[in-house]
């Protein structure tokens, strides 16, 4: 299969099992009265097609989202090459940048490309915590499109 352009939409259901995908998710952060912080994030679009071991995304795209005040929270990628599914060096060099250019807490979720994700809060400084319960739905906000819910423990 032939690599797409960046920014192409691709039918996850159709990449090889070693190429990566990634998405940007919108939605928000809120604090439960049992003092957790909560989260809901849906894909803003379609995912698209990395190569093994790395996916790029439109940067450019973030800024100008950040500019319009869409309630950008963080990114979704898979690492379809592990069988634990954690985050990376590089995973944690671009999350720090994010959270530092922001000036806030992002989510970086990672799946397996089939049915398992782990879901890390990153800040400034690096990461900060991994989701303690989470779960997602398949078009329940936008058609064709996963939104992830979950919170991170008190």
């Amino acid at each position: 299969m032939g690599f797409k352009k960046q920014g192409d939409p691709v039918d996850a259901r159709i990449l090889p099992d070693d190429n990566e995908e990634c998405s940007l998710l919108i939605g928000s952060f809120f604090v439960h009265h049992n003092g957790s912080l909560c989260f809901i994030a849906t894909e803003l679009e379609p995912r698209h097609e990395g190569a093994p071991h790395e996916v790029e995304f439109d940067w450019q795209k973030v800024y100008d989202l950040e500019d319009t005040g869409v309630p950008l929270i963080g990114w979704y990628h898979t690492h379809p090459f592990q069988e634990h599914i954690g985050y990376s060096p590089t995973d944690v060099a671009t999350m720090k940048a994010w959270c530092r250019c922001f000036g806030r807490d992002m989510l970086c979720i990672i799946g397996n490309g089939n049915d398992q994700n782990e879901v890390y809060l990153f800040g400034k400084d690096g990461y900060k915590d991994t989701c303690d319960m989470h779960d997602l739905t398949y078009g329940t906000f936008r058609p064709g499109l996963f939104t992830f819910m979950g919170f991170f423990a008190p």
